[in-house]
């Protein structure tokens, strides 16, 4: 069955089938030997991937004893070996966990705390420390080069040679995703779309915590509908280069959804940074669009990326979180074609606005208007009533992206949900043209390199460290629109050696984007009269002190 038909199937056939397995399997047959992904320059085609997916899907089945309900992790980057393994999962009703590749032990063993991962799929020269303790039964190790050119495949070959995955137990079941992809094809599993949970992913939460958000297939796929009808329309197939990880929610749906639902290709390599060989593939095959942060664009501006005349580029998306005005300009420039600002929440997908795609009518420091299928109201924070024309109060969002569950849910759940809206978090205001504005954010939650990240995570490691009595983390907003991580720390005894040892646990125990930037010490962190840390105090003070450095 086509994918459009699918998606538009109405009864029993829409509501057990319609997932991401049968939507892929359903464009194969007009894709055969195009592209699904090109992975820094090596094509892998749509009937290759079908081929994989089915012998795996029988494999996570019959080997690997995963079963329709079972949560396995993919701490995997975009790359082939990502979508046979998400997609088999699919096929077999096993919820699909995207995290990051270079992901520490300390970051695993809260995410543990979470959901129960019954598997691990992880690079072979991953440093984990994984055993039996957490409900893991078994770990599946895969060899990027594997699926990589020649040149890059020995290049990548010599750098991770004599590296092995050292801190598996050996209680545990280990296979090789090489060995799973060659077993007899299976039948797949009855699932349903709209209850049962397809993609977990994981975000900070409101209240700067880590949080799991739990997705159905039909949440994914009405989604990505929704963000399609936002895109200026395409004649060719879809075709996206990603420069953010599929771990990221925005991403997910750019980058993974949106392919597999349009019949599209995905462009990426093997490093989020490699941007000149994205941009260099993607002037080979024809890229339509990109998927980046504003923290890539201004890298890209940085590292004076040249523009590879890309005339099939339609535009370049950015999205996460609000983009400069000048970074925009800057990008637009050098390489010709619109910037597309998207934005939204982790909790609806990443994606719930967009700005218009008329240049006139969009207006710095604006998500724009909601994107088809989303709802959006502004709402006053102890009536509810909702605001007057250019007021400001509590955003709340309403679509088909809005998580199926929360891990841990949310404390007085209810009074985040009113009439099927959700509380965003974002102080907002909305112009007489309909634009949004977000005026504040009442999250702690940081976002880093485009990441959105707990602060508490931080908070949890640093507050372990010896000599530490308080610490506060925060984001301090810089004009590229990324946020630095700032730790204000609470100790009798602050100078270079617990700095260090407090860069050395950061280091050690969490990935690069939550390591902080600055250390501050102080004798006590300002509290409020409850005993509560004013981080909002923190940082407009850090702010004072930038401006006025940079007045000086």
């Amino acid at each position: 069955m086509e994918s459009s038909k699918l998606l538009g199937a109405e009864g029993e056939e829409r509501h057990l089938w319609n997932n991401l397995y049968e939507i892929f399997r359903a464009n194969v047959e007009q894709n055969r030997s195009n592209p699904l992904i090109i992975f820094h320059g090596k094509h892998v085609s749509y009937y290759s991937v079908l081929s994989m997916v089915d012998s795996m899907a029988e494999s996570l089945k019959s080997k690997v004893n995963i079963s329709k309900g079972d949560s396995v992790a993919i701490c995997l980057p975009l790359s082939p070996q990502f979508f046979v393994t998400l997609l088999a999962l699919q096929k077999i009703g096993a919820v699909a966990v995207p995290l990051d590749p270079d992901i520490k032990t300390y970051e695993l063993h809260n995410i543990l705390g979470l959901l129960k991962l019954k598997s691990v799929v992880c690079l072979s020269t991953t440093d984990l420390v994984i055993d039996q303790g957490h409900y893991i039964e078994s770990v599946i190790l895969v060899r990027l080069q594997d699926f990589l050119p020649f040149e890059k495949s020995v290049a990548v070959t010599a750098k991770t040679l004599g590296k092995h995955a050292s801190g598996i137990s050996k209680e545990l079941k280990i296979f090789r995703f090489t060995d799973l992809i060659y077993e007899a094809k299976g039948e797949g599993t009855l699932v349903d779309t709209e209850k049962d949970i397809s993609v977990g992913l994981i975000s900070a939460s409101r209240s700067g915590d880590v949080q799991a958000m739990l997705f159905t297939a039909s949440n994914l796929l009405e989604s990505a509908s929704s963000i399609s009808k936002s895109l200026p329309q395409s004649k060719g197939r879809f075709k996206i280069a990603s420069f953010l990880p599929p771990w990221v929610p925005a991403s997910f749906q750019f980058s993974v959804t949106l392919p597999i639902l349009m019949g599209g290709t995905v462009i990426t390599s093997v490093r989020r940074e490699d941007y000149y060989m994205n941009f260099f593939t993607s002037s080979l095959y024809d890229c339509e669009y990109m998927i980046t942060s504003p923290w890539d664009l201004s890298e890209i501006i940085s590292e004076k990326i040249p523009n590879m005349a890309i005339k099939s580029l339609k535009g370049i998306i950015t999205g996460t979180y609000l983009l400069n005005g000048e970074i925009r300009q800057g990008i637009e420039k050098i390489y010709g074609t619109r910037v597309l600002e998207y934005y939204g929440i982790p909790e609806m997908l990443g994606v719930t606005h967009m700005q218009p795609n008329d240049r006139a009518k969009q207006k710095p420091g604006s998500p724009g208007i909601p994107i088809p299928k989303v709802e959006a109201r502004i709402l006053e924070e102890k009536s509810h009533q909702e605001v007057s024309p250019a007021a400001i109060g509590e955003l709340y969002l309403k679509g088909p992206g809005l998580f199926t569950l929360l891990v841990p849910e949310l404390p007085g759940d209810s009074q985040y949900f009113l009439d099927g809206f959700f509380d965003s978090g974002d102080i907002a205001s909305m112009d007489e043209d309909g634009l949004y504005r977000i005026e504040g954010r009442m999250r702690e939650a940081i976002t880093s390199h485009g990441i959105m990240v707990s602060s508490h995570e931080i908070e949890k490691l640093i507050g372990g460290v010896e000599g530490v009595k308080e610490v506060a983390v925060v984001g301090v907003a810089e004009n590229t629109g990324n946020e630095y991580i700032l730790a204000v720390v609470s100790s009798e005894s602050e100078g270079d050696g617990l700095s260090n040892k407090i860069m050395q646990a950061c280091r050690k125990s969490l990935s690069k984007y939550k390591v902080p930037h600055k250390i501050e010490f102080r004798r006590e962190l300002p509290k409020s009269m409850s005993g509560k840390v004013l981080k909002r105090q923190i940082i407009d003070e850090h702010r004072r002190q930038e401006h006025n450095g940079a007045t000086k």
